[in-house]
């Protein structure tokens, strides 16, 4: 006799950077024999690489298209996703639903709770609390929301890093045995060589190159990677600063700072740099430090959340506070000069992909 497959429904209302790296995944390596699974997604949110696996790679996923689910608040419109999301969760019901991201995690949470889903996950690859993009007392508010929901709409949160599931236990979201750590982790794949990739990307080979590879946003603190380019300036130096992401990038910049948009499979170029640069002001556990490390680049970072957990995973990797940008200046200036601190770091193998997936759908069928 076959047996039923469970029913997972997977909801989120944004597709691009490290969250899309995670749904992506996830969604590819879901045992299909298994699972029945459904995508409720924003197609007007997602990146190039996102809308590139919709219409050429996804096999075997239920694809359910919401335009107008946005991150902003709207009570309007909120109340319109949620009513539709509740109506999706009632069709289909679902065995499992697994919201991504917090205002996914609010709405889908409510609806899946209010029709009696017995299985509730929730990752937020990164708190909205934690983000001094918002007021203090908005912040507050989140945190209110997020403990609401976590005790009473929420069967088991999965946090990316150790870090993430601190912040929440320091902010009293719920009892630590809530909460699951399954971190961030990559497949293996062919990386293009240092000559090739800086050939492709019209970057002298003599260079010292510096990279950042990230949507521009606040969280991503562009202003920050700037300043410290700019330091530079200064030095007489031949280190130069590279962002690779989609978004408008800040203009004017100084001449040792190249914006080079989104560029699809990105993380194949990473050999082309001499160092990794993160400018965050919080973070889940970042795709980006985990694909720098693969490609064996020293990390330059701010000792923020989720970056702080690239200790435990990658040998080398240097912390700066956020406000302290002669600090990273002085760290690329040793690294930059110091041909022995190049490509020699050790990533933990235990940190590994099958771990990731085999998890998650543990927790759909226990």
């Amino acid at each position: 006799m076959k047996r039923k497959k469970v029913k997972v429904m997977i909801i989120t209302q944004s597709e691009g950077g490290g969250l899309r790296r995670h749904l992506v995944d996830l969604l590819n390596h879901l045992d299909k024999d298994i699972f029945e699974i459904y995508f409720v997604y924003n197609s007007r949110k997602g990146d190039d690489t996102f809308q590139n696996w919709l219409k050429n790679i996804c096999e075997g996923i239920n694809l359910i298209d919401l335009p107008n689910f946005e991150r902003q608040i709207s009570l309007k419109n909120d109340l319109s996703i949620f009513l539709e999301l509740r109506k999706l969760v009632k069709d289909i019901s679902p065995d499992v639903v697994h919201t991504h991201s917090s205002k996914a995690g609010v709405l889908g949470r409510i609806a899946a709770k209010t029709l009696g889903v017995k299985k509730i996950f929730y990752t937020p690859h990164a708190y909205s609390f934690l983000s001094s993009e918002f007021s203090i007392k908005k912040r507050n508010l989140y945190k209110v929301i997020e403990r609401f929901l976590s005790r009473y709409a929420t069967t088991k949160t999965f946090n990316v890093s150790n870090s993430e599931k601190e912040s929440a236990i320091n902010a009293k979201i719920d009892f630590p045995e809530k909460f699951e750590v399954i971190t961030n982790s990559l497949p293996e794949v062919e990386l293009l060589e240092k000559k090739v990739a800086r050939d492709k990307l019209k970057i002298d080979q003599e260079q010292v190159a510096v990279v950042n590879l990230a949507r521009v946003t606040y969280q991503k603190n562009p202003e920050l990677f700037v300043n410290i380019a700019t330091e530079f300036l200064s030095l007489n130096t031949h280190v130069h600063f590279y962002w690779i992401g989609a978004g408008d990038f800040l203009n004017p910049v100084p001449s040792n700072v190249h914006f080079l948009g989104n560029i699809n499979d990105a993380d194949l170029y990473l050999k082309a740099f001499d160092i990794y640069l993160s400018t965050s002001l919080y973070e889940g556990l970042s795709y980006s430090l985990l694909e720098a490390a693969r490609a064996h680049l020293p990390i330059v970072a701010t000792e923020v959340s989720g970056n702080i957990d690239m200790r435990d995973i990658y040998k080398k990797t240097y912390y700066f506070k956020v406000d302290d940008e002669q600090m990273a200046v002085k760290l690329i200036q040793n690294i930059s000069t110091n041909d022995n601190s190049k490509y020699n770091g050790v990533l933990n193998k235990n940190k590994d992909f099958d771990n990731l997936i085999n998890t998650i759908q543990g927790f759909y069928l226990n």
